[in-house]
């Protein structure tokens, strides 16, 4: 009987430690990624999540993850090494509400599935904090303990140009704070990816030897250019507004040198456009406010 019970107390011990490094975050807790994340930690054939300690219960939780630019709007793709808010949220789905929420995430490059830690040290949500897994070898954003509010927020660095695809991987949990795992809930692992934007991987026409003046502006009715370029070239210009419609296209071909072009905005309407001049390679965008 004693040995019964000296067993009973041993196991309550040891969930009870394992239930306590689970709540200060897996890569701060126990040195491992469980974000579903390729190279995080496995269960035989299947990668170890939220969902393989905390799936059982009455809790039903779902999850979300969006990238955030300045204006707090989401995006769907990154510029490269501009700095971006990521939200994670968990929200009930069924059953009792959660009295607490837990999440982790990760970043990595498509390619080789290398981490791109762009995590910033301080720009994160009290209840966010990051960890590093030797077993991983990756910085994970996780809770900073079981939290009360279901947002959790961290500022993320995209990469320099020329990476390609990154995506985010997290898994997160609503918990009833009884001590252990019974009744919590996980929600199903999240992933996202963003591509590179497009325009980012183009030069401006200056790195390829094209400089480009404009006058004046604020203008009426007669937009005059000088352009400068180093060789021949042959370009197109546009002029489009904000929603990308375009209102004038034209090739032009460059000399060496010097020279003069002008476009008749007189029956333009009043507004601001964007002039774009590109060759293929480099693109040139100037604001143009037509009076």
């Amino acid at each position: 009987m004693k040995v019964k019970i000296l067993y009973i107390v041993f196991s309550l011990a040891l969930l009870t430690i394992i239930t306590l490094s689970n709540s200060a975050g897996r890569a701060a807790g126990a040195n491992q990624g469980n974000t579903g994340a390729p190279g995080d930690q496995m269960i035989g054939n299947n990668p170890r999540t939220c969902q393989s300690c905390h799936a059982t219960g009455d809790i039903q939780v779902v999850m979300s993850l969006e990238v955030l630019d300045v204006d707090n709007n989401p995006i769907t793709a990154y510029t490269p090494e501009e700095v971006y808010t990521v939200k994670v949220s968990i929200d009930s789905a069924a059953g009792p509400a959660a009295n607490g929420y837990g999440f982790q995430m990760v970043n990595l490059f498509d390619e080789d599935n290398s981490d791109v830690n762009g995590w910033t040290e301080s720009g994160h949500s009290d209840n966010v904090k990051l960890a590093a897994s030797s077993n991983t070898n990756r910085v994970y954003a996780e809770q900073n303990g079981t939290s009360d509010v279901k947002d959790f927020l961290v500022q993320w660095q995209a990469p320099a140009a020329g990476k390609g695809d990154v995506s985010f991987y997290s898994a997160g949990i609503g918990v009833n704070r009884n001590g252990s795992t019974s009744g919590d809930g996980a929600a199903t692992p999240i992933k996202v990816t963003l591509p590179e934007s497009l325009v980012s991987q183009i030069e401006d026409l200056s790195s390829v030897g094209i400089g480009i003046e404009v006058a004046p502006n604020p203008v009426k009715d007669q937009l005059f250019l000088k352009v400068q370029s180093e060789r021949k070239s042959l370009v197109t210009m546009q002029l489009i507004n904000a929603t990308g419609q375009v209102f004038y296209q034209q090739q032009m071909n460059l000399i060496q040198g010097q020279q003069f072009e002008n476009i008749d905005l007189s029956q333009l309407a009043k507004g601001v456009y964007f002039l774009q001049i590109a060759n293929g390679k480099a693109v040139s965008t100037q604001k143009i406010i037509k009076l």
